[in-house]
C-alpha cells in the first residue's frame, strides 16, 4: 500500500488551504455586523444576509437562473438522451461525427462563445431575453450531459433488454420498464451537472443579459464591479451552499469519482 510522504502531506496540504482559504474568508465576512469588508471579530451577524433576501434585483436575478438552470438541463437531456443511445449501442456511418459535434462547445472559450451567441441573438432579436439565455446555456452545458449519459449507457448490462426482447417485449415496452430505470442514476446526473453548469454560468450569460434579464452570476459581477460590501459575499454564500448541497446530492444519486474520472461504481 502507498504511503503519503512528509513532502507530499506538505503539498497537499498547502493546496488544500489555497483552495479553501478563500470560500473561507468569504464565508466569515459574510456574517460580519460592520458596513464594509472585515472579518467578524465583534461578533456574528445576519444583516447581511437580511440585506441581500430584501433586495428585489438579487430576488430577480436568482429566479432567472432557477429558471433558465432547470429548463437548460431538462432541455439538456432530452436532446442529447436519444443522441447519445444512438452513439453508445449502434454503429451508422457518422457516428463519430455527431459525438464530436455534440462535444464540440467544450474547447471552444466562452468568451468566443458569447461573442457569437451576443451577434446571433441580436440579429434575431432575442438578446436580453429568457430564451435566448436557456438556447445559449443549452449549448455550453449539453456536451457534460452526453458524457455523463453515454457513461452510463456504456457500463448498461445489454443483455437484460435482449432477454427481454426475446422473451416478446416491445421495443418501446423494453425502453420504458427497463433501460429508463437503468439509466435513472445516470440520467439523474446528467440533470444535476448541466443544473449546475447553467446555474453558475457568467462568461456566456453577460453577453445575452440585459437590465430586465440577469442571472445570479451576473447580478454579483455587477455588484462586486460597482462597489463591493459584504452582501455580496453573503449571496457567494449562499451560492457556495447550494453549490455543496447540489454536488452532495449528485454524489450520493451518480458518484463524483465515477463523474471525475470515469470510475465505474463498482470498482
Amino acid at each position: 500500500m502507498l504511503r503519503n510522504t512528509p513532502l507530499s502531506l506538505a503539498f497537499h496540504t498547502a493546496l488544500v488551504t489555497f483552495v479553501m482559504a478563500p470560500l473561507i474568508t468569504v464565508s466569515l465576512v459574510a456574517f460580519t455586523a460592520e458596513s464594509y469588508l472585515a472579518l467578524p471579530w465583534s461578533g456574528l451577524s445576519l444583516r447581511w444576509f437580511r440585506s441581500v433576501f430584501a433586495d428585489r434585483e438579487f430576488l430577480a436575478s436568482a429566479w432567472v437562473s432557477i429558471q433558465v438552470a432547470v429548463f437548460t438541463a431538462t432541455l439538456g437531456v432530452a436532446l442529447a438522451l436519444p443522441a447519445v443511445l444512438a452513439i453508445g449501442r449502434y454503429q451508422f456511418p457518422g457516428r463519430d461525427a455527431v459525438n464530436a459535434l455534440l462535444l464540440a462547445p467544450i474547447p471552444v472559450p466562452g468568451i468566443v462563445l458569447g461573442v457569437t451567441f451576443l451577434r446571433f441573438m441580436t440579429q434575431i432579436g432575442w438578446n436580453g431575453t429568457v430564451a435566448a439565455m436557456i438556447v445559449c446555456h443549452l449549448i455550453v452545458t449539453i456536451p457534460f450531459v452526453v458524457r455523463i449519459l453515454l457513461a452510463a449507457i456504456v457500463g448498461l448490462d445489454k443483455s437484460i433488454p435482449q432477454a427481454a426482447q426475446s422473451l416478446g417485449a416491445s421495443r418501446l415496452a423494453v425502453f420504458r420498464r427497463i433501460t429508463l430505470p437503468m439509466l435513472a442514476s445516470g440520467i439523474s446526473g446528467a440533470w444535476i451537472m448541466a443544473f449546475l453548469l447553467s446555474f453558475d454560468e457568467l462568461t456566456v450569460a453577460i453577453f445575452v443579459a440585459s437590465t430586465s434579464v440577469k442571472t445570479l452570476p451576473v447580478w454579483l459581477f455587477e455588484k462586486i464591479s460597482w462597489g463591493l460590501d459584504p452582501s455580496a459575499c453573503a449571496a457567494s454564500v449562499l451560492i457556495i451552499a447550494g453549490t455543496f448541497l447540489a454536488m452532495l446530492i449528485l454524489d450520493r444519486i451518480y458518484g463524483l469519482e465515477r463523474l471525475l474520472v470515469g470510475k465505474s461504481a463498482e470498482s
